[in-house]
């Protein structure tokens, strides 16, 4: 036996907390995490955020797809100003 999470928990830390899968240790599957400055909503793959989620900031909500914790694909970025971006981002910056 390991001591490694498998299944569904919650971790609690000083920066923010995460509930959600885990697969090895490592967060996977389904997931939130909340800190001071943000939440994220969606999918894990093996501790990083990858896959459809959605990021809720003091600047902006971004619903899309993300690659290696960035903005990656297809989304939708709504900023406190009002403005709007619905396109495709690469590496974390809107292209188009």
């Amino acid at each position: 036996m390991n001591d490694r999470k498998d299944g569904t928990g919650l971790e609690v830390h000083k920066f923010g907390n995460y509930y959600g899968g885990y697969v090895n240790g490592l967060k996977h599957g389904n997931g939130m995490l909340v800190t001071r400055d943000l939440t994220y909503s969606g999918e894990w793959r093996l501790g990083i955020i990858n896959g459809f989620g959605t990021l809720e900031s003091d600047e902006s909500r971004y619903e899309g797809n993300f690659s290696n914790y960035l903005k990656h694909g297809h989304g939708r970025e709504n900023f406190k100003n009002g403005d709007e971006y619905v396109g495709h981002y690469v590496n974390g910056k809107p292209e188009g």
